[in-house]
């Protein structure tokens, strides 16, 4: 199956998970094609800097990085860490090593060492998550919350008008 698995909505955010099979194909379209990482992605409907870590995955480990990622132990986490740390690698350049893909755990991690050394990397569950549940509002929240996004989006739809409104004026000044 060549099209996206799923789409879960997380608070009006939509994530797509897509099948291995379908980013192992936008992957081989990339070397394949010859087009930019970026132009495949929008193709796909990948974000571009997914595709540019699968690329990267793959370059290291050929295709089946795809369908049989790195398994996640303490040992792994930390030779992971101390490599992008000593190496001061780009999450690509640690994809393309490790075949490991999720920038959010590199980020964690790299973190975590840094704040707590090799015992709080090491104590990490595996699986862990980062996201907690947000507590949930009252009513009155709820209100005053949306009052202040509401407000927020006045402020940000006025400064794109004026920001664009000051390009155009400079536009005219330039060619007229």
């Amino acid at each position: 199956d060549l099209y996206p698995v799923s789409c879960i909505n997380l608070r009006g955010f939509f994530m797509t998970k897509f099948s291995k099979e379908y980013k192992l194909q936008a992957v081989k379209k990339h070397f394949e094609s010859g087009l930019s990482a970026n132009q495949i992605a929008k193709e796909f409907g990948l974000q571009t800097y997914d595709l540019l870590m699968y690329i990267a995955a793959y370059e290291g480990h050929g295709s089946k990085i795809i369908y049989e990622p790195p398994q996640v132990t303490s040992e792994f986490r930390l030779r992971l860490t101390l490599w992008a740390i000593e190496h001061q690698a780009s999450y690509v350049e640690v994809a393309r090593k490790f075949g490991f893909v999720h920038i959010s755990s590199i980020w964690k991690w790299k973190k975590i060492y840094i704040q707590k050394g090799q015992d709080g990397l090491k104590s990490l569950e595996i699986g862990s998550k980062t996201m907690t549940k947000p507590k949930k509002l009252t009513q009155d929240e709820q209100a005053k919350r949306l009052a202040e996004l509401e407000e927020e989006n006045l402020m940000l739809r006025i400064r794109l008008e004026a920001s664009k409104l000051l390009a155009s004026m400079e536009k005219d000044e330039t060619s007229g």
